[in-house]
């Protein structure tokens, strides 16, 4: 695993576990090098995966970084063989909600996620510690231009490049919808 080699172009600088964790637990200074025990993250991801049924929403909260990684993802990620080839940054401790008023299927369901780099790809790989039946997803997290942070991807088996049933962004970034015009009397 590494950098690719330079073919006259500059290659793309991977994040370390640094980088994740100042994002993650200290905003957007990238300066922090490991958070005081007990500090959480008030980063929230929402966005929508895709069902036979169409759309139902999706919240991510990521809470706080964990020390060692819960049985049930060493499990699920050494049948994956997900660790042969990917650097892990860290691992965090997270919910997940699926649905909306009309229909609720999860609402903040423990979640763990690995966050790792895997093809030059900052990869996250969410399971339930407690409800190992719901499977997991894996999701590439990606900035834009402003540091808004997406994610998009699938299940377990899901590979970059091929079609994301799931889409993500920052709550922070989500858009606004713009202020109606207010006309007073004349």
């Amino acid at each position: 695993m590494g950098q690719a080699a330079s073919s006259g172009t500059e290659a793309k600088k991977l994040p370390t576990a640094n980088d994740v964790r100042a994002l993650l637990f200290g905003g957007r200074v990238a300066t922090l090098t490991t958070p005081p025990n007990g500090l959480t993250s008030d980063l929230i991801f929402e966005g929508t995966v895709q069902q036979l049924q169409g759309e139902l929403a999706l919240t991510y909260k990521v809470t706080k970084e964990l020390t060692q990684r819960p049985p049930t993802l060493v499990r699920r990620r050494k049948q994956l063989a997900m660790d042969d080839d990917a650097e892990e940054l860290l691992i965090v401790a997270a919910t997940c909600s699926l649905g909306d008023a009309k229909m609720t299927v999860l609402t903040d369901e423990p979640m763990c996620a690995c966050v790792d780099v895997f093809d030059d790809d900052v990869r996250v790989h969410f399971v339930s510690p407690t409800n190992p039946e719901l499977g997991g997803v894996v999701l590439i997290a990606t900035r834009d231009e402003k540091g808004v942070i997406s994610l998009r991807g699938g299940d377990e088996y899901w590979w970059d490049g091929y079609p994301p049933i799931i889409h993500a962004r920052e709550k922070s970034a989500a858009a606004t919808a713009p202020p109606k015009p207010v006309f007073s009397g004349s």
